[in-house]
């Protein structure tokens, strides 16, 4: 037998989320001009599927999550669908 249980500790209104997967050592990458640009975050509360953002990244700003394996910095990739 096996029990999940969630404990909220904290909640914050207005807060920019992104998907924790969309996360690799404090950073995220941001699709800009056909290329990745590695940015560096400052995260906030985590949660198991999303992780407050406070500083690093803007609403509205394309985040590319899950992160494929190899990706690099300024790396050019070609956009075929994009997530709502």
């Amino acid at each position: 037998m096996s029990v999940e249980a969630n404990i909220v500790t904290d909640e914050r209104q207005d807060t920019l989320l992104l998907p924790a997967e969309a996360l690799s050592d404090g950073h995220v990458f941001v699709f800009t001009n056909d290329k990745m640009q590695k940015k560096a975050v400052t995260t906030g509360i985590r949660g198991t599927r999303m992780v407050e953002i406070k500083d690093g990244v803007a609403e509205g700003e394309q985040i590319i999550a899950p992160l494929p394996q190899g990706i690099k910095d300024t790396m050019r990739i070609r956009v075929s669908g994009t997530a709502p």
